[in-house]
């Protein structure tokens, strides 16, 4: 990560300007060791500080992130809580056809495989994509939960949310507004409730959070091509495909 800053203030545009990446944050990962305690039957989270302890030198991390971010070329925003839709996660590893595929995942503390041996999974890697209208309460509480694990870790609230893997529904945009969100990522023609705004995917796309963070721009500019770096999405969570 180092190597990654020293980089990053290597270059400047026209303006002076460095590139920045905005870095999307999960705060956890499923607690790998106690779900495989308790036979499947349950589900249990853990944080993302407590994750990266089982990482060799892990212990500068966050420190790297809080420099990175007061150097405005490493800023934050929102991912999730975790990136798996506990309900059809635990399900799969419960009683699902070709669930030794997830548990063998599971039992290297990882997420990720789609099938096994040719059967495909529900797709549990949708945190936010429930199958009923009957989950959307319990998918309220995972972005409350989200946003403050975000404040209490990185110290303020997040602005923009990119939905792990399938587009929530409509009735959590209110939810997203909550805990702060005004920027959510939509395909092209989709509107939204609530007084955010809508960011279209794109390759000149970069968002930009000052030093103070009240002061937040969205920046549609082209680089010059050294400096094409734009928006880099970071899904920071322990996911192998």
């Amino acid at each position: 990560m180092e190597l990654l800053f020293d980089l990053l203030t290597s270059f400047q545009d026209k303006n002076g300007k460095l590139p920045i990446f905005t870095s999307m944050c999960l705060m956890g990962n499923p607690d790998f060791e106690k779900i495989k305690a308790a036979d499947y039957q349950q589900y249990f989270f853990q944080l993302l500080h407590e994750t990266l302890k089982e990482f060799p030198k892990s212990n500068r991390v966050l420190e790297l992130w809080k420099k990175g971010f007061e150097q405005n070329i490493f800023v934050f925003e929102i991912h999730g809580r975790e990136h798996v839709n506990v309900k059809q996660y635990v399900k799969i590893l419960q009683s699902h056809v070709g669930k030794e595929g997830l548990r063998y995942a599971l039992d290297h503390h990882s997420v990720g495989p789609i099938a096994f041996n040719r059967i495909n999974y529900p797709n549990y890697l949708g945190a936010l994509h429930p199958e009923t209208k009957a989950e959307v309460p319990e998918l309220h509480q995972y972005i409350l939960d989200a946003g403050n694990l975000f404040h209490y870790s990185l110290g303020y609230h997040p602005w923009v949310f990119i939905v792990p893997n399938a587009e929530e529904p409509k009735e959590l945009e209110f939810s997203l507004n909550l805990i702060g969100i005004k920027y959510l990522t939509r395909s092209k023609k989709k509107y939204i409730r609530w007084v955010m705004a809508l960011l279209i995917r794109s390759r000149i796309l970069q968002v930009k959070r000052m030093n103070s963070i009240k002061s937040f721009s969205i920046e549609m500019h082209f680089l010059s091509p050294l400096l094409r770096v734009n928006i880099i999405i970071l899904a920071i969570g322990w996911i192998a495909f």
